[in-house]
């Protein structure tokens, strides 16, 4: 997923997820399923992504930069065996 390039060369900050959130540029209405990363030709970094949506033409996957990750994500859920050691033993997780 590409951002309009007023948005994908810029820092996303809460701001800029606030004023899109508003003007329904971006909702809280599905889940993604972070898999794997790619990069380009260019050596630009891309999310590979599960989409609960479902079927689209690529299978149900979608690739996002790292900007379109940052504006759109409003939670992450992580299983506890991909956190570190250092931080599992910071937060007395086992």
């Amino acid at each position: 997923m590409e951002l309009p390039n007023s948005q994908e060369n810029h820092s996303i900050s809460q701001k800029v997820r606030q004023k899109a959130f508003e003007k329904r540029k971006t909702t809280d209405d599905h889940n993604m399923h972070i898999i794997g990363r790619a990069k380009n030709e260019y050596d630009k970094t891309y999310y590979l992504m599960k989409n609960s949506e479902g079927m689209n033409d690529q299978g149900g996957f979608v690739y996002m930069s790292k900007n379109a990750l940052l504006l759109k994500t409003i939670s992450v859920l992580v299983h506890k065996d991909g956190i570190p050691e250092p931080i599992k033993s910071k937060i007395n997780l086992k």
